[in-house]
């Protein structure tokens, strides 16, 4: 259930690598919850998944656009509705609903499979060749947090001297 396999490669290394973490992830929540394992290292785990959503989702946009992807605004809706559900989950964890944490793994899992097979297969050979950023998605999720509080006319712990 948790295995990244061949079948779901876009062709691009550092997406690639993004989508085995994900399964990866969601395997670390459900043996985390299924271990007993103490609920701060399952909301840390959560927290982790929903940082790592954002800076993978900001990653693969960027490359669409740089590359004139024609379907970026539906499959950027499609992230967003998505993470919407991701953010919610945890929210429901962080107030009390221990059961949701095993929803998110199992979420994760079915909506990623599905995901690249239907959409982001569709822009494999958009790119496959081009450059993609690689750099680690701590500094992507930072970087797209910065430029959503920016278009949103919110002010950051960097604005700040």
């Amino acid at each position: 259930m948790f295995d990244f396999t061949d079948d779901l490669s876009v062709g691009n290394e550092a997406i690639d690598a993004d989508h085995r973490a994900f399964f990866e992830m969601a395997r670390i929540i459900h043996e985390s919850v299924h271990g007993g394992k103490h609920d701060l290292i399952i909301l840390s785990a959560l927290l982790m998944l929903d940082e790592y959503v954002d800076g993978h989702f900001y990653r693969e946009e960027k490359a669409m656009k740089a590359v004139g992807y024609p379907r970026l605004a539906g499959h950027r809706h499609r992230h967003r509705v998505f993470h919407g559900r991701v953010r919610a989950i945890v929210e429901a964890y962080r107030e009390g609903t221990m059961s949701v944490a095993d929803n998110l793994s199992t979420l994760v899992v079915q909506w990623l499979r599905s995901h690249i097979t239907n959409d982001d297969l569709q822009y494999k050979t958009w790119i496959t060749h081009s450059s993609v950023d690689s750099r680690p998605l701590v500094y992507l999720a930072m970087e797209a947090e910065e430029l959503s509080h920016r278009q949103h006319g919110c002010l950051t712990a960097s604005h700040i001297r």
